[in-house]
């Protein structure tokens, strides 16, 4: 049972035994603050696949080119259910869609859009923890790293997934970090490193190569959190 139901559970049975007193403090206790958990990193590294993976259902869109133009956040429900939300007059106007048009609503952006995602029987997302699948940063498309750069303030941890496949950009990952992530308070402290595609890399030495690469841009980024 999550937080926030226990305490509706609680404020219920309080009130219907005339405990007042602690119908009032159980009121005050704040349930509302999930652990937020964003998956970083530039377009095309396996952000997406990754988040599939770990929900262990392939939700969200993959494409060989930048996909994930607006937020997508994955949390725990009852039943599975979709969502888009868009800011109409400075409120929040939630539309509920069909898992087939998920694709369409990731890809096209739209200011302040984000993709919901409510699923059902999911241990990862067990505890209140929500995951947020970003747009790559680096991208031809400004407004991706855009709307990556506004989520930072609002997360509590985050993974930072990276290709081992060679050509790909390690200074822009460095600049990042030190630009974007490390003046937030705490967050370069709650930074995780995930090095994702060695699995398409077939010869063994080369896949050694690509192994000691990634450790050497792992202790550069180690410099920069430090």
């Amino acid at each position: 049972m999550k937080a926030n139901e226990l305490k509706s559970l609680m404020l219920d049975i309080t009130k219907r035994q005339s405990f007042d007193i602690l119908h009032q403090s159980i009121e005050g206790v704040n349930c509302e603050n999930s652990i937020r958990v964003a998956f970083l990193g530039e377009f095309s590294t396996g952000k997406s696949t990754l988040v599939n993976a770990l929900i262990k259902q392939r939700l969200i869109p993959m494409l060989d080119k930048p996909t994930n133009a607006n937020p997508i956040e994955i949390n725990a429900a009852y039943e599975n259910s979709f969502e888009i939300s868009r800011w109409v007059e400075d409120e929040e106007v939630l539309q509920v869609i069909q898992q087939d048009r998920l694709q369409d609503e990731v890809i096209n952006y739209e200011t302040g859009k984000r993709v919901y995602l409510h699923l059902k029987d999911c241990s990862i997302l067990n505890n209140d923890v929500v995951l947020i699948d970003t747009p790559g940063i680096s991208s031809l498309l400004e407004h991706h790293t855009d709307v990556t750069f506004g989520y930072l303030p609002i997360i509590d941890a985050a993974v930072f997934v990276i290709s081992a496949l060679p050509g790909s950009a390690t200074n822009s990952v460095l600049d990042f970090i030190e630009e974007q992530i490390s003046p937030i308070k705490g967050l370069k402290n709650r930074l995780f490193f995930c090095i994702s595609m060695l699995d398409a890399i077939p010869p063994r030495i080369q896949r050694k190569k690509c192994v000691k690469r990634s450790n050497s841009l792992l202790k550069r980024l180690c410099k920069i959190r430090g």
